[in-house]
């Protein structure tokens, strides 16, 4: 009995100081319908939790939770907002403030409402809407420290649960994906643009735009964001993501944090109650698969990533049951989370493998010592997606054999007849990974797919590499020495040099763009663009040697060198002067 005893002592002991998760309703009899995608909050001030739409539906119902009763009792208002899902939410002293979000027949709001924890009443407040007098250019001039964000859903944000008076609002999709950042004084009832009034998606000093991802504010003026969607709606890159960011609304600065956790979407962030002035975020739920995945880490129901924004550090840490004939809630995405006082509660969502939304309550207990005493895990090491292999694939295509059969056609023409075989090699492989490339790049965007820069790019240069093979099938003999060319070799000669050349320039610059595009390590970024620069120099090195020595000087006294008439025959295709001469069993003959 005593060895017994002492066992499980040891064993409490060593699960002491870790997250834990607890089940505080099953959501049986007088609950909210399950549900995904509802504004969530904590009134820390009366102790309860406010619960507001959601899907399916959309709803419009406010539900509170009363920890004193252990109960959730619907509120019956008489003004409430239209209903809607996917909103930004949080609560700021008396109110619990919703913002943004998607109605019924895909109608997007930009509206803010309140919902009066002591009357427990809703209205709509001021967002400083344009009067219909003044023009948009009018008004913005009269009033430029406003601009209210474009009706959207899926963005990221929320208050700082304490003492926060900032509702932010960052990034999101309606009918394409925005990079903008929005914030609502809650005193002075007015939005402020925080950042990126002209952003694009090829700048890596800012996140890509995105929806569907998880992010909340880990004090008044800085938020954090994880992973979304980026592909679709106007825009390109992965989705889900796994990149996060951190937002400084006074410096207005974004920086990129260090990646760790599994790429994901729909997932929801929440702040630990904190301890001896230390900080820790809470990465949890969302789904890590997407038609665009190929292979990926599978996040388990007892794992949670965790942010430390005083080393700015990603782990993932394991939790485990608060009561062990309780298992710890199935893994889930699009979760309601609010900070607590004694951890994070959360609220239904909707389940990974069943896709049934949900309606019970857990807390997950406990605070910064406590995430940090958790069991570390390892990292995501195993990712794969199909724009990484549409990045290979184009990388090996149009950046390498494709560039350097050509910088082999141009500059090594009078080793005859090895440039010509090398050259044709080099061109069907690079051709044909070019084409898997493409396959793959139109499987890695949701839809939408040619409306951004990189796509239109692409299709162009795809356009004129396949070109290139069917304009060589169809050339016109190439002229005697001692004859004129005709209009029809000219013709072809300028299509077939420059339809090449303005093909492997643009597939520089759009390989270029693609390595901002897919969010990719800065590592990706130094390597490409170290080759990039390689190739530069070595194209206006081989071109200075080419004008200072003479076209034709290299090849002279290489008469007889051996080469089948018919594959020499249409491949001058930098119009060289310099003789060319065919052994046969008699005599050279002169093409």
């Amino acid at each position: 009995m005593k060895i017994a005893a002492l066992i499980i002592v040891l064993l409490s002991k060593s699960v002491e100081g870790q997250l834990k998760w607890e089940r505080l309703d099953r959501g049986i009899g007088d609950a909210p319908s399950p549900r995904r995608d509802m504004g969530f909050g904590y009134d820390a001030v009366r102790d309860r939790l406010v619960l507001f739409g959601g899907k399916p539906g959309p709803l419009q119902d406010t539900w509170i939770y009363e920890f004193s009763t252990g109960k959730w009792r619907m509120v019956t208002v008489s003004s409430r907002p239209p209903a809607r899902f996917s909103m930004v939410s949080g609560v700021s002293g008396d109110f619990f403030y919703i913002a943004t979000g998607e109605g019924k027949n895909k109608e997007f709001f930009s509206d803010i409402w309140r919902f009066d924890l002591r009357l427990e009443v809703w209205e709509e407040i001021p967002t400083q809407s344009r009067p219909d007098f003044y023009s948009q250019v009018e008004w913005q001039a009269r009033n430029t420290t406003w601009i209210g964000p474009e009706p959207r859903y899926g963005a990221a944000g929320g208050i700082y649960a304490n003492g926060g008076e900032q509702l932010y609002v960052a990034l999101g999709f309606s009918t394409v994906r925005y990079h903008n950042t929005y914030s609502y004084d809650t005193r002075q009832l007015r939005w402020h643009l925080e950042y990126c009034r002209d952003c694009n998606s090829y700048n890596p000093s800012y996140p890509h735009a995105r929806c569907l991802h998880a992010g909340t504010m880990i004090d008044k003026d800085e938020m954090v964001i994880f992973g979304g969607c980026l592909g679709g709606g106007g825009s390109g890159g992965p989705c889900p993501a796994g990149d996060s960011w951190l937002f400084n609304g006074k410096s207005k600065y974004w920086k990129r944090l260090p990646d760790c956790a599994s790429p994901r979407m729909y997932g929801v962030m929440a702040n630990l109650p904190s301890a001896v002035n230390r900080r820790r975020v809470v990465l949890y739920g969302g789904l890590d698969k997407s038609d665009q995945v190929i292979r990926t880490n599978e996040i388990k129901d007892d794992q949670v990533a965790v942010y430390d924004p005083d080393s700015n550090s990603w782990s993932v840490r394991k939790t485990l049951p608060f009561n062990s004939s309780i298992p710890v809630p199935s893994w889930r995405a699009s979760v309601g989370m609010a900070t607590g006082k004694n951890g994070i509660y959360m609220f239904g969502g909707i389940n990974k493998m069943t896709k049934n939304p949900m309606n019970d309550l857990w807390v997950l207990r406990g605070d910064v010592t406590d995430a940090d005493k958790s069991e570390q895990l390892e990292c995501t090491k195993y990712f794969m997606n199909y724009i990484t292999v549409h990045g290979i694939l184009m990388a090996i295509g149009w950046g390498f054999f494709l560039q350097w059969g050509a910088f082999i056609a141009r500059y090594l023409k009078c080793k005859n007849p090895i440039w010509f075989y090398l050259h044709v090699t080099f061109q069907i492989f690079g051709l044909c990974c070019a084409i898997a490339g493409l396959v793959m790049g139109i499987l890695s965007v949701p839809f939408g797919h040619v409306k951004f820069v990189h796509s239109i790019v692409g299709i162009v240069v795809m356009i004129l590499g396949v070109l290139q093979p069917i304009n060589a099938l169809i050339r016109p003999h190439k002229t005697q020495p001692d004859e004129s060319k005709t209009f029809r070799r000219r013709l072809w000669e300028c299509v077939h040099h420059f339809g090449g050349r303005a093909g492997l320039i643009l597939a520089l610059v759009n390989i270029s763009l693609g390595v901002f595009l897919a969010v990719t390590d800065q590592l990706i970024w130094s390597l490409w663009f170290g080759y990039l620069c390689a190739i530069v120099l070595v194209y206006i090195l081989a071109e200075s040697i080419r004008g200072l020595i003479g076209r034709s000087r290299n090849c002279k006294g290489e008469k007889g060198t051996k080469q089948p008439k018919h594959m020499l025959d249409g491949y001058d295709n930098d119009n060289y002067k310099h003789d060319i001469y065919v052994n046969t069993t008699s005599e050279s003959v002169h093409l």
